[in-house]
């Protein structure tokens, strides 16, 4: 019998090792120098195509037995000083066992505690110096070496120590001059080594300082076969089985955004199971294809009914066939029967629809974005289709089809939610009143009765989730793949959107996709197309997913990306986390992911080539929905995926219906957000009280689950909500709960009384150990009756406040100080001037810090050298953005030709905030010895400054890499690289920077003679409260506002002021336009011609080094400015202006080439608008031209500016 059971064991285990499946590879890094959380990524998208999975960690507890043995391979980059003896003995009979084990690079001065890893790494570092390495190859026909190319990389050189006499070494480095005296008579030393232990494979080299290596082809050639040789015989099988078919090919029309050179290439359409081959989920992990075409062709969205059927939005008519009636998308629901995982029913539940974009189940039936309305479909009659359609809000806009409302989510408090991006929504109130918002969250009630904005977000958002407590997240399509929303717009007492209660949560901008054919449109490398953000809310995964991670998808990246959310006092930033789901597939385009009511991820691929919506490429035509027409767009394919952990628990399908309260109750108590959702909303729908007391039952039960929540109780709390039963007693259960989450959400359905004021106070709630429980109290403080006794305790918690660096805390004083028009700012703003007016501080008023290089003597060829980093304002405190220049020399001998790029990237990093920009922009050549400062990033088609903000204070590292990637014949690299420090400080103390806040949000909503009234009391500080409190106006002000009207009085009482000079408020000054003139300054009018493009004035006379203003009027019918330039410049600024006519954003440059010949100008001037234009004239007499830059008219509208000493 044992052995029969051993025969069926071997068995076994031959045919799962016959089973096909990718290489399975652990990277252990750590927070060092190396950065090895972003090398990795280098080696995913290489090798990611060919079938090695990578699996990051920096957690030193992962080197046991039970994590180890799900790997074929462990590969180890990072400087960890020493292991625990329970660490070195699993990694040593991981390897022992027949495992493959890569130390790369730093490795080798890694665990310096065990003399059994150094040994099994062959050898110790010692020293290095910096050079080109070029190995050289001693065993071409071993399995690793053979068949490489060559390759060079400017690496550390690496000398070892602890040299094992058996290594068997595959390539050597020459030691140069500045090594010979570290190993006298050594010629050569040892870079690239195998070992052996037990039964394992050791793969080692030198190679991998930086990224200039890791990005290397050769490098990943080197890796890839390493990782071939050193995994058993058993994984090679398996990889081998995976039986994948090679890509296919095509010539296209593609819109190559990128610019790649050559020709442009189509890959061909995989089927599903072909598709699946190429797609990587983590380890411990399953993929299962749900349903594909011809039953599901271009999903856009998905959502469960109570009964657990899949609804998916199929749609045809996205991008550009928007079809008022008669359009050819469906709303498609998908049902297993059989129960074998895959659907085998498919009904069309409502058909003649056109890009609907979101849809979510309420109020008995089904609600649908389709801009510009959102309506109510609902099955009365039982036979599974739509027989009722209602349209209940309209006004979303319709001129892009990829910038509408989307992501629709039952939300905790009984409403819809859901995000729009910059199509907007333009309507009224059901009360009259206009309503306008863009790029936002919003919430409705599904009766068509109330609409509402909750937060202005940025770009293009397609993303919008809660978490399990509560907490409002999105995501939009560039930057910001993660979005966290505070504090709602209505609490806000603030016009122009100066303030706004939500924010990027993003510390890093890089997508990690596993192969390099991806097809951006800007943010290259970046998320450009980021949609959805469900988190995981159910407890089939591992714990560390429970409520931590969101799913972002991303189909330019073919990425499913694990967002995950870490809470920081009020606030909360992503900690890169990698992906659910990567493909090499470049058809492979997943746009929602979501946890379905199994606990697993569901997630809709579109399948489809063509992901880009705009701008227009060269040689396209746009659609009616803003996107370029091609007809490569595909609407034939399409896939549901469940991605599942293999260590779940066995699911029990379940149906919930109104009429089955006891079921209902039961449900509130699931482990699965989704059932208690669902269960919430019906018993809501029932509109019964009945099940009172049973509700009342959860909210006083204590339990908490793994993570410390209690759901049941949220949920119990939102429904009674919902059913009109929350009264003092049962807020009075909430408050004394002793899980915050539900003391958070009781602030957040408490009426705003100056009873629920008393119950606050009463049970200290300011003083709570949550801040975000002190966030939302202060939140009902801000719209309740406040008595002199709720005042004062209000001051004590604010003196008493050291929470200056949390993120939120602050602005939630301020909207209390602003409540009331601002009646307790007042008060508060004369108690901080008795204070500030003692204060003893000098102020700094640097504008702008500067970071040198010493620059050596000229060498051979082009040599770029960054001198300078300007920022400015040199000392910015948090949340105050800084503009870069760097100034770059030429200190070779030969000249940078003209039309070449200059490329540099700079990074600011610190914090745990990576911020990366690319400039790309600078192409008017460089001549030998000659500097030039650019200032100006790209970001694909579109231009701007190079420029960094951020909201946790402390130092950052503001680096420099000059032609990071080759693109130019450099004769020297390894001067290409410059940092320097950047400090935002925090506030000094709360009471301070809550009244800044409060200022900025005041002047807002204030007149001009009310903005003077605070200018006035500001006079009541000292010098640091008055430029804070300058600051806050020059914040916000309107900016845009036209014929500001101020007062004699004010205008005299404003310039008499000693500090008019200052930066923040002359800022102002300068926009109401009530500075009194310099009598030193020069005064020239040149109005343009009407309908003539001239100007009346072509000649004027100046003195060397005066100050002169230039009143540029333009009464004509069309935009013209004024743009003064270097002697005999004309023809080669304005041919280069005339070339701005194609950019996208030549306009918003006002058509003004960055060169050098550009001294100074205007804006584009408007049609009956002045511009006036100081400066100082240049020294040099001579002849300095005048011209109009708007492409075609400089070469009538010009003039001449006469220098003469």
């Amino acid at each position: 019998m044992k052995k029969v059971i051993v025969l069926l064991i071997l068995v076994s285990n031959i045919l799962l090792a016959q089973d096909g499946r990718r290489l399975e590879v652990l990277f252990l890094g750590d927070n060092s120098h190396h950065k090895p959380i972003e090398r990795m990524p280098s080696l995913m998208e290489a090798l990611g195509p060919k079938g090695i999975n990578f699996t990051y960690t920096d957690d030193v507890q992962d080197l046991n037995s039970t994590m180890l043995q799900k790997f074929d391979a462990l590969m180890l980059y990072a400087n960890i000083d020493e292991i625990s003896p329970e660490q070195e003995k699993a990694l040593l009979a991981f390897v022992a066992s027949g495992k493959g084990f890569l130390p790369i690079h730093c490795a080798s001065y890694c665990f310096r505690n065990s003399e059994e890893y150094v040994k099994l790494v062959g050898g110790q570092f010692w020293r290095h110096g910096m050079d080109s390495v070029q190995t050289q190859t001693l065993q071409e026909e071993h399995p690793i070496m053979k068949g490489l190319s060559p390759f060079t990389a400017y690496d550390e050189t690496y000398l070892h120590s602890h040299l094992e006499a058996d290594n068997n070494v595959l390539a050597t480095r020459i030691i140069k001059a500045d090594q010979a005296n570290d190993k006298p008579d050594v010629k050569t030393e040892p870079y690239t080594w195998t070992r052996t232990h037990g039964k394992g494979k050791v793969f080692y080299t030198a190679y991998g300082h930086d990224d200039r290596t890791w990005r290397k082809k050769g490098f990943h050639d080197l890796i890839y076969n390493a990782i071939l040789w050193a995994v058993n015989d058993d994984a090679i099988e398996s990889f081998k089985n995976r039986n994948t078919e090679p890509f296919q090919y095509r010539g296209a029309e593609l819109p190559n955004y990128e610019r790649r050179p050559g020709e442009q290439l189509q890959q061909l359409a995989l089927s599903p199971e072909e598709s699946m081959k190429h797609i990587q989920v983590p380890v411990d992990f399953s993929l299962e294809l749900f349903a594909a075409e011809p039953n599901v062709m271009h999903p856009m969205a998905m959502t469960w009914d109570e009964k657990g059927r899949l609804f998916v939005l199929i749609t045809k008519d996205y991008p550009n066939e928007r079809k008022p009636e008669g359009g050819s998308d469906y709303i498609l629901m998908c049902e297993d029967s059989n129960g074998d995982g895959k659907a085998d029913k498919f009904t069309r539940f409502a058909e003649g629809l056109s890009i609907p974009t979101g849809l979510v189940f309420a109020n008995g039936g089904l609600v649908v974005t389709q801009a510009p309305d959102i309506f109510f479909l609902k099955d009365t009659d039982g036979d599974d289709k739509a027989d009722v359609k209602k349209t209940i809000y309209s006004g979303f806009g319709t001129f892009d089809t990829h910038a509408g409302p989307s992501n629709l989510h039952y939300g905790f408090d009984n409403w819809i939610w859901g995000c729009v991006g910059y199509s907007g929504y333009e309507g009224k109130t059901t009360d009259g009143k206009d309503l306008k918002f863009g790029q936002a969250f919003f919430r409705f009630k599904a009766d068509g009765s109330a609409l509402e904005w909750m937060t202005t977000t940025s770009n293009n958002t397609w993303g919008f989730a809660f978490n399990e407590t509560n907490d409002v997240f999105g995501s939009t399509a560039n930057n910001s793949h993660g979005w966290y929303m505070a504090i709602p717009h209505s609490y806000f007492n603030a016009k122009n959107r100066v303030n706004n209660g939500s924010k990027s949560t993003d510390t890093h901008r890089d997508m990690k996709p596993i192969t390099p054919k991806v097809r951006q449109v800007d943010v290259f490398g970046g998320f450009t197309a980021a949609s959805g953000h469900n988190f995981y809310t159910a407890r089939a995964f591992p714990q560390k997913y429970w409520n931590n991670i969101a799913f972002v998808t991303e189909p330019t990246g073919h990425i499913v990306h694990q967002n995950n959310m870490v809470k920081s006092g009020t606030d909360f930033t992503d900690k890169e986390a990698f992906n659910l789901m990567a493909s090499a597939d470049e058809w492979f385009s997943p746009v929602f992911a979501s946890t379905g009511p199994d606990g697993a991820v569901w997630v809709a691929d579109w399948y489809s080539y063509i992901i880009q919506h705009n701008p227009r490429p060269d040689g396209f035509e746009m659609g009616e929905g803003n996107a370029y027409e091609t007809d490569l767009r595909d609407f034939t394919h399409g896939r549901i995926y469940r991605v599942a952990y293999n260590g779940a628990k066995a699911y029990k399908p379940i149906s919930l219906s109104r009429n089955e309260p006891a079921k209902l109750l039961a449900a509130l108590k699931s482990d699965n957000m989704f059932w208690r959702m669902q269960a919430q909303r019906l018993l809501v729908e029932r509109r019964n009280k009945d099940v009172v007391p049973q509700l009342i039952a959860l909210l006083k039960n204590t339990d908490v689950d793994e993570i410390g929540l209690n759901a049941a109780a949220i949920h119990a709390l939102w429904t009674l909500e919902g059913l009109g039963a929350i009264d003092k007693a049962i807020i009075e259960i909430g408050i004394n709960h002793p899980n915050a989450a539900v003391r958070k959400n009781t602030l957040k359905v408490m009426p705003f009384t100056a009873s629920s004021v008393e119950q606050i106070i009463a049970k200290k709630l300011l003083y709570d150990r949550e801040p975000l429980v002190v966030l939302n109290s202060l939140l009902v403080f801000s719209k309740s009756p406040l008595n002199t006794q709720a005042q004062k305790v209000f001051f004590e918690k604010l003196g008493s406040s050291k929470d200056t660096q949390d993120r939120w805390l602050p602005d939630a004083f301020a909207v209390v100080l602003t409540a009331n028009d601002g009646k307790l700012m007042k008060v508060h703003m004369a108690n901080q001037a008795k204070l500030s007016s003692a204060e003893k501080t000098t102020m700094n008023h640097d504008h702008h810090q500067m970071a040198e290089t010493e620059t050596s003597i000229k060498t051979k060829g082009v040599d770029l050298v960054a001198t300078e980093i300007t920022i400015s304002p040199s000392n910015p405190a948090v949340q105050e953005r800084v503009e870069v220049s760097v100034q770059i020399m030429n200190q070779g001998d030969q000249d940078l030709e003209a039309g070449v790029f200059l490329p540099f990237e700079i990074r600011f990093q610190g914090n745990d905030i990576l911020n990366i920009q690319t400039s790309r922009n600078y192409t008017e050549g460089l001549k030998a010895g000659e500097t030039v400062s650019i200032k100006r990033n790209i970001n694909g088609p579109w231009k701007g400054n190079i420029s960094f903000t951020t909201d946790v204070a402390g130092e950052y590292n503001v680096a420099v890499d000059i032609d990071k990637y080759g693109e130019l014949s450099i004769e020297n690299s390894s001067n290409n690289h410059m940092e320097r420090k950047l400090s935002f400080s925090s506030p000094q103390n709360m009471s301070a920077y809550v009244l800044e806040r409060a200022i900025r949000s005041q002047t807002s909503v204030s007149s001009p003679s009310e903005v003077v009234g605070l200018i006035k009391s500001a006079q009541d500080f000292g010098p640091a409260g008055r430029n804070s409190i300058y600051k806050a106006i020059s914040q916000g002000i309107n900016y845009r506002a036209k014929d500001v009207v101020v007062s004699d009085n004010d205008k005299a009482y404003l310039n008499s002021l000693p500090d008019a000079g200052n930066s923040y408020l002359s800022k102002v000054l300068r926009a109401w336009k009530v500075l009194s003139v310099d009598p030193k300054v020069k005064v020239i009018t040149i109005k343009a011609l009407r309908e003539a493009m001239k100007y009346d004035l072509t000649e004027f006379t100046v003195k060397a080094g005066d100050m002169v203003e230039i009143a540029f009027v333009n009464p004509d019918a069309m935009q013209h400015n004024i743009v003064i330039l270097q002697p005999g410049a004309s023809e080669k600024v304005g041919a280069a202006a005339d070339k701005m006519i194609t950019q996208s954003d030549g306009a918003e440059k006002n058509y003004v080439p960055e060169m050098p010949e550009v001294l100074f100008s205007s804006p584009l001037v408007n049609p009956d608008e002045t511009y006036r234009l100081r400066f100082k004239v240049p020294n040099t007499p001579g002849d300095y031209p005048f011209i109009c830059t708007f492409p075609g008219h400089w070469r009538l509208m010009k003039g001449i500016m006469k220098v003469i000493k």
